[in-house]
């Protein structure tokens, strides 16, 4: 990045020099290139959000950028006076137009894999091997992630954001994902509105409605997981007149609802991603509260098996203190060892039975509990 970013670094004041005319003009001079660079920061910006990258993907975006940055140089070596230096333009035209098209029309690798997730394979060899064992099903990479689905030998299905594994067709994973709106909706008394944060595969929505309650809606920030899940449910979610489904950012969505829920489970992507890790704090647990009725129950997805246990803590902790009246459970593989943890708080001070709720999570999970 080191040379890139040296040249765009090195663009402004070579401007500013260039369009300076006299040192009594200076501030005049300076001042209109420094006006027109930020009209094409913001035009760039929208462009590239609100344009490029719906209509031709992130790796095409990346391409035109880089066209036009070289495009200018081109254009400024033309301008100047060097009569060798222009000689030179219609060859490099012509490279740089072949570097493009070739770029383009290369297939862009639809599996990556996390840093984080990388320790689950001894070897670079077993990496590929499993990346090359798997079968593309769905591939979308838009403003939001680079999203995908995948099928193995096994014939399990796995959801992937932006290189994390954010559910699969798995048992286990079925498991914790229909927990975390069993778990909440058991705890509650006599739930009819429930509120999902993040869609993912499905299949917390899915639980939920499975439970018979009045109402479920679902938060999810991308148009592609949103088709991504069809892969894991089918249409049983968007095809269900108690389900809605809202594409937006969770906390935008409360701060602008009128609508308060008897049941909210958030299962956000990984708190190590910067672009969620507003979903795991204070202030987002505070604004979701005062979107809960009385008596309301909170479910927080904490996966245990990415943190350390200072950063669990922490989470409890934060979590604690808007909701005092907390319960822990896990989600095991194994007799002992939870994967998975959920944060059960409840707004008010009414006591939870874990036994009981236990028992009416067990009796309405289509899968066998350890």
């Amino acid at each position: 990045m080191l040379v890139p970013t040296t040249f765009m670094g090195a663009t402004f004041p070579v401007v500013s020099k260039i369009n300076t005319v006299s040192l009594e003009e200076l501030g005049i001079d300076v001042g209109n290139v420094y006006s027109i660079n930020t009209l094409g920061s913001i035009i760039g910006s929208l462009a590239a959000g609100f344009l490029l990258i719906p209509l031709i993907g992130v790796k095409a975006t990346v391409f035109v950028a880089a066209a036009l940055n070289i495009g200018v140089s081109l254009t400024m070596i033309a301008a100047s006076r060097s009569d060798a230096v222009k000689r030179f333009l219609p060859a490099a035209a012509v490279a740089l137009v072949a570097i493009g098209a070739g770029a383009l029309l290369t297939d862009q690798a639809a599996f990556a894999h996390g840093f984080f997730r990388i320790g689950d394979f001894g070897s670079y060899e077993a990496y590929e091997e499993y990346r090359e064992s798997l079968t593309t099903l769905y591939f979308e990479d838009d403003v939001h992630g680079r999203i995908a689905v995948f099928e193995d030998d096994a014939g399990d299905r796995h959801l992937q954001n932006s290189g994390k594994i954010e559910g699969s067709s798995q048992p286990l994973d079925r498991q914790t994902t229909s927990l975390l709106a069993l778990l909440p909706i058991a705890s509650a008394e006599d739930p009819e509105s429930v509120l999902v944060v993040g869609l993912g595969t499905g299949y917390t929505t899915l639980a939920a409605l499975d439970t018979g309650v009045a109402s479920v809606d679902t938060v999810e920030i991308s148009d592609a997981v949103v088709e991504a899940s069809e892969l894991f449910v089918g249409d049983a979610i968007t095809s269900d007149p108690r389900s809605e489904i809202f594409v937006n950012d969770a906390r935008n969505y409360l701060l602008m609802t009128d609508r308060t829920y008897d049941v909210v489970s958030s299962e956000p992507s990984y708190p190590l991603s910067t672009h969620v890790s507003h979903l795991f704090t204070k202030e987002f647990y505070e604004l979701t509260r005062d979107r809960m009725n009385e008596d309301g129950v909170f479910c927080q997805w904490i996966p245990r098996y990415l943190l350390t246990d200072e950063d669990q803590l922490m989470m409890l902790k934060t979590f604690a203190e808007v909701f005092p009246n907390t319960y822990v459970w896990g989600s095991n593989e194994g007799e002992n060892e939870a994967v998975d943890m959920m944060l059960i708080g409840v707004k008010g001070d009414r006591e939870l039975d874990p036994a009981e709720i236990d028992a009416a999570v067990r009796a309405a999970s289509p899968y066998a509990l350890d």
